[in-house]
């Protein structure tokens, strides 16, 4: 079973990543050997895309859609770009396997912390290959709630 995530759906969520990562400022390489040298040996953020695979869905809107599958931090881009290539990551390898080429998209990030860059594009985009960083839903106490009512206190019986 895979861990599905999806776009925050909270607008400030997205107003705080435009002020952390510009989008004028991102540049991307294919995801391959080739263009490893074209990544600057810089700190900063990445992010991994990929679309669907054109044998499968050709045409139409899907050649146009990307979806960010990792999100990474690093004090060294081309460094980690060359250890992802590699392909040490199992999430990485479900990625490579499901998108047929991804994109290594990635923004310098000289004087801020690539570690809080990181954890908004994380927020806001869900990438499915990163770990979630919060208590698992499955360890959560279930809801009793009926729709429209407050959320229970933790606790209280019902």
């Amino acid at each position: 079973m895979s861990l599905q995530r999806a776009w925050n759906l909270d607008r400030s969520v997205w107003e705080r990543l435009a002020l952390v990562a510009p989008a004028d400022k991102w540049r991307n390489v294919p995801f391959t050997e080739f263009h490893q040298e074209t990544v600057p040996a810089a700190q900063g953020v990445y992010a991994f895309a990929g679309g669907p695979d054109s044998r499968i869905l050709d045409g139409g809107p899907y050649s146009k859609l990307f979806n960010v599958v990792y999100v990474g931090s690093a004090k060294n881009l081309r460094s980690r770009f060359r250890q992802h290539l590699r392909g040490d990551r199992p999430q990485m390898k479900q990625a490579l396997n499901a998108f047929p080429a991804l994109t290594f998209f990635y923004l310098k990030t000289p004087e801020t912390k690539p570690q809080y860059v990181e954890q908004v594009l994380i927020d806001a985009l869900g990438p499915p290959a990163n770990q979630i960083r919060a208590v698992a839903v499955a360890k959560l106490p279930p809801l009793s709630a009926k729709l429209g009512e407050a959320r229970p206190a933790q606790g209280r019986d019902q």
